[in-house]
């Protein structure tokens, strides 16, 4: 496991049994942007709400979807991530935001759920596996 990164590819997907460090590699990523630039968001209701992305600012640079639950999502996340996230906000005009991605899985996503097939996900996506040896 690698703690002392700076990412370098749109998307991170970090992902590992429970209590294996996934969220603990998420906040040693975090530590190399300002705090008030890095937003964490639930990923169990990624795409339900239309403000998911509500916390997000136009300084947002690293957005952390935390405890992802359907494998599903992450090809459109990586999607979003390559074309900006729309940033939605009551009562206000939406805009678009270009923020590192890091996406936490939940325990059941494993490495074999990957759509590993793609290349364009291949290209975009940094995987970090927390259940590797060191």
């Amino acid at each position: 496991m690698i703690y002392d990164m700076k990412i370098h590819e749109k998307v991170t997907v970090i992902i590992g049994s429970g209590g294996s460090g996934k969220t603990t590699a998420a906040k040693c990523i975090a530590k190399d942007y300002d705090a008030d630039k890095v937003v964490w968001v639930d990923g169990n209701c990624w795409r339900i709400d239309p403000f998911f992305y509500a916390r997000c600012n136009k300084d947002t640079e690293l957005v952390i979807i935390e405890e992802l639950k359907d494998i599903n999502n992450l090809c459109n996340i990586v999607s979003s991530a390559t074309d900006g996230l729309c940033a939605e906000k009551a009562y206000q005009k939406p805009f678009y935001i270009n923020p590192k991605i890091v996406v936490t899985c939940r325990p059941d996503i494993t490495f074999k759920d990957l759509p590993m097939d793609s290349l364009a996900f291949k290209r975009r996506v940094m995987i970090v596996d927390c259940d590797l040896p060191f």
